[in-house]
């Protein structure tokens, strides 16, 4: 038997598969849910993820072309929702978009959101297509 220190001694890019080998080791079932950043996981990472049928969330760290592109859309792309919690930013708008990524499969679900403080929309990545995405991005928050 594994302790659960020997499933982390990975290197950084793999510690999100470490950590869903150890929840399927210690519930005995896959996490429903991975919630990461994607400096701890590649696409390549997520991909596996994805493979071993693990439903995952990942904030997505924009490129200038990116960032550029969701400038550019018009207001009304931008889908405002309430998001059902305390404090600030409880307003934010969204936009949804599938997208290609070198080394994972299948498109991505791309949540892009703006009104939660930041000059720039913040970028999320998730393979999940059928939850809300005023859902996930509350799930992230």
């Amino acid at each position: 038997m594994r302790s659960g220190s020997e499933y982390f001694l990975q290197p950084q890019s793999r510690q999100v598969i470490a950590f869903a080998d150890y929840w399927q080791h210690a519930t005995g079932a896959d996490p429903g849910l991975l919630v990461c950043d994607s400096r701890l996981a590649t696409y390549t990472v997520l991909d596996e993820l994805t493979a071993r049928g693990i439903r995952w969330l990942a904030l997505r760290q924009c490129g200038r072309s990116e960032l550029a592109r969701l400038v550019a859309l018009p207001p009304s792309a931008w889908k405002r929702a309430r998001i059902e919690r305390a404090g600030r930013y409880r307003n934010p708008r969204l936009h949804e978009d599938m997208t290609t990524l070198k080394g994972i499969s299948d498109k991505v679900r791309e949540i892009a959101i703006r009104g939660i403080g930041r000059d720039e929309p913040t970028l999320l990545i998730t393979n999940d297509v059928s939850t809300p995405a005023k859902t996930l991005f509350a799930r992230y928050a």
